[in-house]
């Protein structure tokens, strides 16, 4: 997953940096936006976690994330 991806994944739920570090569980929006800078690596599970959702809608539904087109 490219940053770019990340930052597009979050934007399409509209959620800030600051809603995503806490919905994914992480410290801080700064390491989002690390993430999404490529400052920092984009750890292997949030990757799988949103494979998953962008692939799967009764997943996105279960987690009350909206339909992505």
């Amino acid at each position: 997953m490219t940053p770019r991806e990340l930052k597009r994944f979050r934007e399409d739920q509209c959620m800030s940096q600051l809603d995503f570090a806490t919905w994914i569980g992480v410290a801080s929006a700064r390491t989002v936006r690390k993430w999404e800078d490529g400052e920092a690596d984009i750890p292997g599970s949030v990757e799988r976690l949103i494979w998953v959702l962008e692939r799967s809608a009764s997943a996105r539904a279960a987690l009350d994330l909206f339909p992505l087109d």
